[in-house]
């Protein structure tokens, strides 16, 4: 017999019906696996070939640090195994670099993809790619990943290659108006759907190869935010995640905030190599990007060049890293304290004999910092050159930056003082010598002439002389080819010239003057530099930086280390060279070496 139900109720059942089928989808798809490109909860760790073998590095070698991270790093979190710069050049033997070579000696399938040179690579003939590399990496439970170049091929657009998978060919999808300035392998890629087909194609191909980590080059570029986009969204399409690492150089944290979905790194520096210049050019670049640490991504100050770099003279000769031990330790502490990918650009299979770059790249306090901490961004130092504060911090003229440069911002006080906003000291004649000048505690107790080598007049706050109270002597700006700006300060008897003559700019706070039709500030020199972070359990870290060519003593309040929070002592502890903790009131002080650097794991902070 059939059961019978009234219209109302079979409306009812329909419902019901299509509510469980709904509920049931939607369970469904919470179990779909989601790809795309990994944000994970810290930054990538790993080995890149680049700094080690430039375009040289074969696959014995790439298996040889392979093993190596296997067995002395991958404990420390290390997992990544990349294989920079151009492995898909013939080269005219195994060792041989791959630049100057003509783009129509790529490597390529009979789709236009990149292939690795089997010379390099013998484990690639017999079109397996580099599957077999991949594999051998993944046995050791490390992750693979290469250098690839924005774009298409030349080659194939020449031959106007069918595209895998598509109905297009390599002319529909190439940009012949967007190729690379510094390398002529590739045209830029359209943004259609024959572009994005071939962005398909290839991250078709990296995913059966196993590709994990993909760093793709001549790509981080507003210019480009096209090609950022169809690779994710062919990485999206794929079933297979990848880091995306975005190169070369970008500063501007407005890109970085527009990309930082769609890629896992991106770099922001230039070249750090083995020299001084390099890293301090990290301290200008990291600042900016504060804000963009983890959201979801990490900007990317370079990796990091330690251990036995250019093997085989690719970039310079055969070396050990030329950076001074201090500068190791600098260059690691900045890293860390910035959360950057630490990517070891090294010879790893020479390190078994180098055991301070391993301790460097191996300790545990630091490698917490760089993996879990938050809230980092830098904070205002004093910097003292000589063995005592009294020595004060050394001053400059620069270009004018404006009211966001705290070390150009000054005020002029009634009581004829001058003092710096970076810290509130006082403009002083040092020593009394007539011609050093310099940023010192004001009033202190060794202070000569009673103070009045810290008193000044100017008589107008346009176009005025600047007279030290002292001796009468002027503010002064003298040629100097050692400074960046060919110019530095003195004071000289006062002749009205032009090179006496400031103008207080109650605007932005500055004390500027006219040089050669350039606007240039009384500035403080290469001031202190420290990070804070704040740890997984509310611990402090605390980085001290001195970035002077002498030694000199670094000093923080407590105070200063975030806005709001207030502290008159810490317990504190060397987070490099541990020992005991001992308690800090008031302000952290430490005697730093030249390019040195000390860091502290503060606690029980009030």
């Amino acid at each position: 017999a059939a059961v019978l139900f009234s219209s109302h109720t079979s409306r009812d059942l329909l419902n019901y019906n299509k509510m469980q089928l709904q509920a049931l989808y939607l369970s469904f798809l919470l179990i779909l696996p989601v790809y795309g490109v990994i944000h994970q909860g810290m930054p990538p760790r790993g080995w890149n070939s680049y700094d080690g073998y430039t375009c040289t590095v074969s696959e014995d070698e790439v298996k040889a640090n392979a093993d190596y991270m296997q067995q002395h790093l991958s404990v420390y979190g290390y997992e990544y195994v990349v294989i920079d710069y151009e492995w898909f050049r013939p080269g005219k033997g195994q060792f041989s670099c791959c630049d100057h070579q003509s783009w129509q000696d790529l490597v390529i399938d009979e789709y236009g993809r990149l292939q690795p040179c089997p010379l390099r690579y013998p484990s690639s003939k017999g079109g397996k790619g580099l599957k077999p590399l991949a594999d051998y990496v993944h046995n050791l439970d490390l992750k693979f990943g290469i250098h690839i170049m924005r774009g298409i091929p030349r080659v194939a657009v020449e031959k106007n290659l069918p595209i895998y998978g598509s109905k297009y060919t390599a002319k529909d999808a190439a940009d012949e108006t967007k190729g690379c300035s510094w390398c002529d392998d590739m045209w830029g890629i359209k943004n259609n759907a024959a572009g994005q087909a071939y962005y398909n194609s290839i991250i078709e191909l990296y995913s059966v190869w196993g590709v994990d980590y993909i760093k793709m080059d001549c790509a981080y570029s507003d210019i480009y935010l096209s090609e950022i986009d169809q690779i994710n969204e062919a990485i999206k399409n794929n079933t297979r995640d990848f880091v995306l690492s975005m190169s070369p150089t970008n500063r501007d944290p407005k890109l970085g905030d527009q990309v930082k979905t769609n890629v896992t790194m991106y770099r922001i520096n230039g070249d750090v190599w083995d020299n001084w210049n390099g890293v301090m050019s990290a301290f200008s670049t990291a600042p900016l990007f504060v804000d963009l640490i983890g959201s979801p991504s990490y900007p990317d100050l370079d990796m990091l060049p330690l251990g036995h770099l250019s093997v085989r003279q690719g970039h310079g000769p055969s070396r050990q890293s030329q950076l001074t031990k201090d500068e190791q330790f600098t260059l690691m502490t900045l890293w860390a304290m910035f959360r950057n990918p630490l990517i070891i650009g090294g010879a790893l299979s020479d390190l078994k004999n180098d055991s301070f770059t391993t301790s460097l790249l191996t300790n545990k306090g630091v490698l917490e910092i760089n993996s879990y901490s938050k809230y980092n961004h830098p904070v205002n130092t004093s910097l003292f050159l000589g063995n005592e504060p009294s020595s004060g911090l050394t001053l400059n003229v620069e270009k004018c930056s404006g009211w966001q440069t705290v070390e150009q911002r000054w005020s002029i006080e009634n009581n004829g003082t001058i003092m710096p906003d970076y810290n509130r000291y006082c403009l002083t004649v040092h020593n009394c010598d007539g011609k050093t000048l310099r940023a010192q505690m004001c009033n202190e107790p060794n202070t000569c002439s009673n103070g009045i080598n810290q008193l000044w007049t100017a008589s107008d706050l346009h176009l005025t002389t600047i007279k030290s109270q002292m001796d009468g002597s002027c503010l002064t700006i003298v040629d100097d080819p050692m400074t960046k700006s060919g110019l530095s300060v003195t004071m000289a008897p006062c002749k009205g010239g032009n090179n006496q003559q400031w103008t207080y700019n109650w605007g932005g706070s500055s004390i500027q003057t006219e040089v050669r039709g350039m606007n240039v500030c009384l500035a403080i020199t290469h001031p202190g530099k420290a990070w804070t972070a704040k740890g997984k359990n509310g611990e402090v870290f605390l980085a001290l930086f001195n970035t002077e060519d002498v030694p000199a003593n670094i000093s923080i309040a407590l105070n200063d280390m975030y806005s709001g929070e207030k502290y008159s002592s810490c317990m504190a502890r060397d987070v490099w060279f541990g020992g005991a903790e001992r308690e800090v009131k008031d302000n952290v002080f430490a005697r730093l070496p030249s390019h040195g650097t000390a860091l502290y794991n503060l606690t029980q902070c009030h």
